[in-house]
């Protein structure tokens, strides 16, 4: 019998019971001999049932546990992984920052912000800004400004038309070639003016010349007239580092080395040459020198470094300088002044000697091209002529003069047409109320080939 039927007959029981007490019918001793066993049926039976139908309920709330399956779904945030994607918006970046707010989005876009550390690369762009070298060019305008053009025709002792180059400021090619470094040890020196008189009066020249080795060397030189043209030669012997000087009026002996200068009246040139006892370059390349030039009428002494001119290739000594630059040293192609203009108290002097010359046979000739440029970049040009030797003042050589020249100074370039030339300029001026004097020497540009025949 179920439970439910044990507790519906306990309880039918339990009314018969009182029933039978009412009416009298059973005795109190059976009535107390019923109530125990009927009572205790139903508090045994619902205590059995109640306990286990609570306990089997629970065990069905584990499966409420698989609503968190589901969870593991959040593994679709892996979607997100497509965001890399963004960096194909690198290309954006390069060409404008608004793609920045993006990299908001999320945390992986900070590993995107390296890349546009590229862009610094094209920070080097600003080396475009050399283009503010263009800035120069306005320059250019400058070649306008002087409206008063130079009146050089007025003048009808001119020696040569002053004309303007228009567009290349000196209407000269590119000059090429290497000429000659100076300031070194070298196999031939040109000394471009040497004056004297008889007894030193007014004029005399001091030539010094210094043997730079650690061996005696013998120096063959020849002073060339700037009018005959005609030459005077003789050598002198050097010991190891020994200077030697000598004035051009009186010249030099020495008994003990064997050595006689001539003396040199008159005006010219200078050349030296050491002959090389055997062919390395250290036997040829051993001189420097300078001279010394002093006048008593005006007073004014001019001094200046000789042109040196080094030997490049080994060889014996034969008397004939090939300057090409391959066996010795190239002439310079161009020479290059700052000169002042002539005017009242200035009044300079150009001089040159050329590269090529046969001291056996003669000067050389060639005409003489020059270009002025002043102050204001106007370009003037004149040209001369040399023969043997030039000396020319600037009152003679029209746009060197300054009421044609428009300005004190100018930049002077002169050129040899058929030979290089090479010389100084001497630059006359009055300073606090006197007469002043200095020597000019020349920036060498570009070189040329010569040849120099000594006796």
């Amino acid at each position: 019998m179920d439970s439910f039927g044990q507790a519906f007959a306990a309880a039918l029981l339990l009314i018969l019971q009182q029933v039978g007490t009412l009416f009298g019918s059973q005795s109190g001793a059976e009535a107390t001999l019923a109530t125990p066993t009927y009572t205790r049926r139903p508090t045994s039976t619902p205590t059995w049932t109640a306990t286990r139908r609570p306990t089997s309920t629970p065990t069905a709330t584990p499966t409420v546990t698989r609503t968190r399956t589901p969870r593991p779904t959040p593994t679709a945030t892996s979607t997100r992984r497509p965001s890399v994607t963004p960096t194909v918006t690198n290309t954006r970046r390069w060409t404008s920052t608004p793609t920045i707010t993006r990299t908001r989005t999320s945390t992986p876009t900070f590993t995107l912000t390296r890349t546009p550390s590229r862009t610094r690369t094209p920070s080097r762009t600003p080396t475009v800004t050399a283009t503010r070298t263009d800035t120069r060019t306005p320059t250019l305008t400058r070649t306008p400004r002087p409206t008063a053009t130079p009146t050089a025709t007025l003048d009808p002792a001119l020696l040569a038309t002053p004309t303007r180059d228009p567009g290349n400021p000196t209407g000269l090619a590119a000059a090429t070639g290497v000429g000659p470094a100076q300031k070194l040890p070298s196999a031939l020196l040109v000394y471009p003016l040497i004056e004297a008189d008889a007894g030193g009066s007014p004029r005399d020249t001091r030539v010094e010349i210094v043997n730079l080795t650690g061996m005696s060397v013998s120096v063959h030189c020849a002073y060339i007239d700037s009018v005959s043209c005609n030459s005077t030669d003789f050598t002198v012997t050097l010991t190891a580092s020994q200077p030697l000087s000598w004035m051009a009026s009186s010249g030099y002996r020495s008994l003990s080395s064997y050595t006689a200068v001539p003396p040199f009246t008159g005006s010219g040139e200078l050349k030296c040459a050491v002959e090389a006892r055997t062919a390395e370059l250290s036997s040829h390349n051993a001189l420097q020198g300078r001279a010394l030039v002093s006048k008593s009428s005006p007073a004014e002494t001019v001094g200046y470094t000789a042109i040196g001119f080094r030997r490049l290739t080994p060889g014996y000594y034969g008397g004939v300088f090939n300057l090409d630059g391959d066996e010795y040293e190239q002439c310079p192609d161009r020479l290059h002044f700052s000169v002042l203009a002539n005017q009242t108290g200035s009044d300079s002097e150009l001089l040159l000697v050329p590269c090529t010359e046969n001291v056996i046979y003669g000067g050389t000739s060639t005409p003489i091209t020059l270009s002025i440029i002043n102050e204001f970049e106007d370009v003037l040009s004149a040209s001369v002529s040399l023969t043997c030797t030039l000396r020319r003042r600037f009152s003679t050589i029209s746009p060197l003069r300054g009421t044609t020249l428009g300005t004190t100074t100018a930049h002077l370039i002169v050129r040899g047409v058929s030979v290089p030339v090479i010389g100084l300029v001497i630059d006359r001026f009055t300073g606090y109320g006197a007469a002043a004097v200095s020597s000019n020497e020349p920036y060498l540009e570009g070189g040329r080939s010569a040849t120099v025949e000594l006796p």
